[in-house]
């Protein structure tokens, strides 16, 4: 793969700030003697720093961008007799340039994801990581994760590991088999999060991973969280916390749980509370809507639908999108009717379709809606599967996910998660129980964001979600909710309503317990959503 395929942010090559590089170049280096290597070094951000603690002879590096390569020999970052040109995910250790063992492995390593690379590399890249983990990697993965597995095959025993890597590495399923991995080869591992953003012009949100005793073994990894890039030269974290790496392995994301107050924490684990609480999946189970293969065409408006004499029979009412539940109450059958789409859904057997339906399928084809992914693979084309009317809805992207009743018997996209109560649930009791602030820290703890923050709900994550077990709606509550849900501004007062109704008035919350729920809630917000102003990186 040469380095001409990819721009920067094609390949992920996102350069480190300088005093991220020197704070990870001085856990590093323990002595003159040390032997380190740098598998990607971009513009130096790292080598500069170990310019300064070793001699020449003592830093090697390899770089895949040719003028990126180019330019650091030029400036006398590294000796060209320590420097590879070319893919690191190829070198072998004691192959010229490198020595065989390397006292420590520092940089920070491409982000892309395999799927995005060509396919060679990429299977390049899983075979590197099944072959050094000793099980298989998922090609969802990123690029990052075979270069650390990489990286330790150059550390001699006692070695250490000091990469940046982004923040998913401490939550993501494909990110698992590395956990193990590192758990079973390093006597020490630390993971530092820092409030303050180290890719400023990006929304990548990362981590520093210190991995130290090479040969060794540990069953937990210290975690630590600060404020900014000064707390941490200063050594001055907000929390620290010690997570036993069966659980980051288990996916309880134990990272996230670890930035809250050990009070909050407390309460969460109280069994008082938690004997309240359950799973949402164990009340609704949730996944997501019909794949329609071409929105536009699958879905018409009465008058289009009118306009083109397509039978009344062959539409079904259907929500699109999670703006469609916005001020519509808790009830679907309050969607205006100058908002609501039809599903198009006619008969499969060709000799039932109208004049109309031939027509405005002939029109699907002219525009190629046949050929789309989703529509070629079934037969036939234009019939969607999986049409099911749920009994709740959830919007996937929202700050406050709204949940409602799907009274009014709409079908829902794969925009929307669509749930089926359990046998024997009330629907209404799942509402009231989803409108209060513990919901929403359950949120912050168990959904992942996308970059920049935005929260996206996925089954998986969704059912999940802790809300609280009532016996029964609190009097008035379910009409009190549809009121503000009504209104443009009334989300955030829905919320709070279930504050009063349900966590003080069911649960028998103190008001002082619940103002420390709304805390949790707003610490982790603030820590998903970064720093949203624009710095230039030092690099």
């Amino acid at each position: 793969m040469s380095g001409s395929l990819f721009l920067l942010k094609a390949r992920g090559a996102f350069y480190t700030s300088r005093t991220a590089a020197d704070y990870m170049v001085r856990w590093a280096v323990r002595g003159p003697a040390d032997a380190v290597l740098e598998p990607c070094f971009g513009e130096g951000a790292f080598l500069e720093p170990l310019a300064e603690v070793l001699e020449p002879d003592r830093v090697y590096g390899a770089e895949i961008d040719e003028v990126a390569f180019t330019r650091v020999l030029r400036r006398e970052l590294l000796t060209a007799d320590r420097a590879h040109l070319g893919d690191f995910l190829e070198t072998e250790p004691g192959r010229s340039p490198f020595p065989r063992a390397f006292s420590a492995v520092v940089g920070n390593p491409p982000y892309v994801r395999l799927r995005r690379l060509p396919k060679p590399a990429a299977a390049r890249a899983l075979a590197v990581a099944e072959a050094v983990m000793g099980e298989p990697m998922s090609p969802s993965g990123s690029l990052w994760m075979p270069f650390v597995l990489q990286a330790c095959r150059f550390l001699g025993s006692g070695g250490r590991l000091a990469f940046v890597l982004p923040y998913e590495l401490t939550y993501v399923q494909y990110a698992r088999p590395l956990w193990r991995y590192l758990k079973g080869h390093f006597r020490h591992l630390r993971c530092i999060r820092v409030y303050d953003r180290l890719f400023p012009d990006l929304s990548q949100d990362v981590v520093l991973l210190l991995a130290d005793g090479f040969g060794g073994a540990t069953d937990s990894v210290a975690y630590e969280a600060y404020e900014d890039l000064d707390a941490l030269l200063d050594g001055q974290p907000l929390r620290t916390a010690r997570i036993a790496v069966a659980d980051v392995v288990a996916g309880d994301r134990p990272f996230v749980r670890a930035l809250l107050a050990p009070e909050l924490t407390a309460l969460l684990s109280s069994r008082r509370l938690a004997d309240r609480l359950t799973r949402l999946g164990r009340v609704s189970r949730f996944s997501i809507g019909y794949v329609a293969g071409d929105k536009r065409f699958f879905h018409l408006s009465a008058e289009e639908a009118e306009a083109r004499g397509i039978p009344q029979d062959h539409l079904r009412p259907a929500l699109t999108s999670g703006r469609e539940l916005r001020a519509i109450g808790i009830c679907t059958r309050s969607v205006p009717e100058g908002r609501r789409l039809y599903l198009y859904d006619p008969p499969a057997q060709r000799e039932s379709l109208t004049p109309a339906d031939l027509r405005y399928l002939a029109e699907g084809a002219a525009a190629g809606v046949h050929q789309r992914y989703k529509c070629r693979i079934r037969e036939p084309w234009y019939k969607v599967p999986g049409l099911e009317q749920p009994d709740l809805l959830l919007s996937v992207f929202s700050e406050s996910p709204i949940m409602v009743l799907n009274d009014g018997g709409f079908l829902a996209s794969n925009s929307l998660l669509c749930g089926r109560v359990a046998r024997g649930v009330d629907p209404s009791l799942v509402v009231a129980s989803w409108y209060n602030s513990l919901t929403l820290l359950s949120c912050e703890i168990e959904i992942h964001s996308l970059g920049g923050g935005v929260l996206i709900l996925i089954p998986g994550e969704a059912n999940k979600v802790l809300v609280p077990r009532l016996q029964q709606v609190p009097a008035g509550h379910l009409s009190a909710l549809d009121r503000l849900l009504r209104t443009r501004d009334g989300l955030e007062g829905a919320f709070a309503l279930g504050d009063d109704a349900v966590l003080e008035g069911e649960l028998k919350l103190t008001r002082q317990e619940v103002n420390l729920i709304r805390e949790g809630v707003e610490t982790l917000r603030r820590w998903r959503k970064g720093v949203q102003k624009v710095k230039r990186c030092n690099s």
